[in-house]
């Protein structure tokens, strides 16, 4: 297939502030060895319910003494995988809007703040966005 071979997916399903805290720690551990600033990238693809607190969720990861992430997209919660694909007019990304804006207020707090560096879309748009990112800059690591 298309599989980048600088392209690494860590999973998560995190979803009170101790776990996120356990996931964060984790996620640094795990990218801790051979992460080189220039040759590294970490992206983040979030989603919670409305249920939950976002604030709470985003503290270990948006927080300036944890990682940093060099994009983050935000996406719907799915169920089934014939719903990956891309969006046909009807989604409503509201939630996905207001978690991106969290997320904008609380890295823009960092000493460089990446611009633009957050999104919302549909899962399958943004597994195809970090494929074909992957694909162009194959000397880095996602």
């Amino acid at each position: 297939g298309d599989a980048a071979s600088n392209l690494t997916f860590y999973l998560d399903g995190a979803h009170t502030k101790e776990s996120m805290l356990c996931c964060s720690q984790w996620y640094h551990a795990a990218t801790q060895t051979g992460f080189e600033a220039n040759k590294s990238e970490r992206w983040l693809m979030f989603n919670c319910m409305k249920e939950r607190d976002p604030n709470i969720l985003f503290e270990p990861l948006a927080s300036p003494e944890n990682m940093h992430f060099n994009r983050a997209f935000f996406v719907p919660f799915v169920s089934s995988t014939s719903h990956l694909g891309h969006t046909k007019g009807g989604n409503d990304f509201k939630w996905q809007s207001s978690l991106k804006d969290i997320w904008d207020k609380r890295t823009s707090r960092r000493q460089n703040p990446l611009p633009g560096n957050a999104s919302v879309g549909t899962i399958g748009a943004t597994l195809d966005a970090v494929r074909k990112y992957a694909k162009q800059n194959n000397t880095k690591q996602i």
